[in-house]
């Protein structure tokens, strides 16, 4: 249910960060991944991961005034493998190189270690709905 109302609510998660969010269809991602996999640019292996992502859309970047992916994983509680998992898939898509990627981690909560590896990696978090930027800690609940 949380990954349904995340691609839902993704432009009212996401507003501060991009303009215009809009999701990317699932048939579009696929087209990209084929054609960078025929081209050479991501093998097999990283086609299938990047269609595992949980959530992808366009933007347009507040700071930079230029269009970007946003992905992002989703989880109740984030921990460190969805940190791993939504760095590399951005990487991934990065190297097809038309656009800028954007990482984000979703969730209720999130753990310690991973809060530190996202704030390490420039990985933004939605927690509990609000926008957290990778170089600040989380507000507290309330």
């Amino acid at each position: 249910m949380l990954e349904i109302q995340c691609r839902e609510k993704a432009a009212g998660y996401f507003q501060r960060l991009m303009l215009g969010i809009r999701s990317v269809p699932r048939g579009e991602l696929e087209r990209l991944a084929a054609d960078a996999e025929t081209r050479g640019l991501i093998s097999i292996a990283d086609h299938e991961d990047l269609l595992l992502v949980d959530l992808v859309a366009r933007g347009r970047l507040h700071d930079r005034g230029v269009d970007a992916y946003l992905l992002a994983e989703i989880s109740s509680i984030v921990d460190s493998t969805d940190v791993d998992r939504v760095s590399r898939r951005a990487k991934t898509l990065a190297r097809l190189g038309d656009l800028p990627v954007v990482a984000a981690v979703a969730g209720h909560e999130i753990t310690p270690e991973a809060g530190r590896e996202a704030a390490r990696q420039g990985i933004w978090r939605v927690l509990d709905g609000r926008l957290v930027p990778p170089d600040r800690p989380p507000a507290p609940a309330s």
